[in-house]
């Protein structure tokens, strides 16, 4: 999803790492339901010091709690979530 494509941008993987590219990515897979662009938010915010809006998106990945299905397989958002509540702890 559009989560994973923000990641290569933020990291660099397979493309040219673009911080800017990667955080519009993020926001639209986050607007879209992708709980790992939420996190990866979360992420991104603390790291440029901006702990209001990290801490939004942070709580956001660990309020996410709908199951589904991607990929023909079924998607548990509890690892993120514990991921979330822990960045969270340590702010």
């Amino acid at each position: 999803g559009l989560g994973a494509l923000g990641k290569a941008y933020d990291r660099g993987e397979g493309v040219i790492r673009h911080h800017g590219r990667a955080m519009e990515l993020y926001l639209k897979a986050a607007a879209r339901g992708e709980q790992e662009a939420m996190y990866l938010l979360g992420e991104a915010y603390q790291k440029d010091g901006n702990h209001t809006e990290s801490r939004a998106w942070y709580t956001r990945a660990a309020n996410y709690t709908i199951q589904e299905f991607r990929y023909g397989r079924p998607y548990d958002p509890a690892p993120l979530r514990a991921k979330a509540l822990k960045a969270l702890g340590s702010m």
